[in-house]
């Protein structure tokens, strides 16, 4: 992991390191209640990973795809499970930037997801050129 990170590529790729002892902590925080999860690349996404976690079923946590043209849909949001995909990461950087880490599962010295503790609100929409 560190060598692909010190080359500027991709240490995880489709969220294959939300793994189930940080969904678990989610959870444990957040029972009951939404999670923010990005990147968020496909509709399917976020509902796949929360599938196939024990853990989040069990508390009934449900995990919500950041959309940056939809901010409103991380309004009910108090944590995030971000994974580091550096070609996507931009949508989600004001999480890393503003929210509080509680969370981190890396390899070889390399972060790959993180359970973070969201800013108080999120970002509102940017504007795009023509809009």
């Amino acid at each position: 992991m560190w060598g692909a990170e010190r080359l500027g590529l991709e240490t995880t790729y489709w969220g294959d390191s939300a793994v189930e002892p940080l969904l678990a902590e989610a959870a444990r925080r957040a029972p009951g209640r939404p999670v923010l999860f990005g990147p968020h690349l496909a509709p399917f996404q976020a509902p796949g990973v929360e599938i196939s976690s024990p853990s989040l079923a069990e508390a009934q946590t449900t995990l919500v795809g950041w959309d940056s043209d939809r901010p409103d849909r991380a309004a009910n949001c108090e944590y995030a499970v971000i994974y580091r995909r550096r070609a996507d990461l931009a949508s989600v950087d004001w999480v890393l930037r503003d929210g509080q880490l509680v969370a981190e599962y890396g390899k070889r010295g390399a972060w790959l997801t993180r359970l973070v503790r969201l800013p108080s609100r999120p970002p509102t929409r940017r504007a795009e050129p023509g809009d």
